[in-house]
């Protein structure tokens, strides 16, 4: 099984992640997720999940990925995390 891990370099701004509900059938946002401080891809039943953890190393969000390369431009564009910040665990 595949997992990686980085560490945020930045909050570029271009994704923003919340904890809602759904009322009535419509999806009703209540807060901000916690700021991540670093975050993990894992791989799971053919598909990649990036994960993003806070500085309690509690998961605070999470997205699907059909690719590795999805997964990793995502925390690019949301992190500005680099290729080569990445690392097997």
């Amino acid at each position: 099984m595949l997992r990686r891990q980085a560490f945020v370099r930045k909050l570029t701004g271009r994704a923003v992640h919340l904890i809602g509900t759904i009322v009535d059938g419509e999806l009703v946002p209540l807060a901000k997720c916690e700021t991540p401080v670093r975050v993990e891809i894992s791989a799971e039943d053919a598909a990649y999940f990036l994960f993003r953890f806070d500085a309690d190393n509690d998961c605070v969000a999470g997205t699907w990925h059909k690719t590795l390369e999805e997964a990793m431009r995502q925390s690019e564009v949301e992190f500005g995390i680099l290729e080569s910040d990445w690392r097997d665990i």
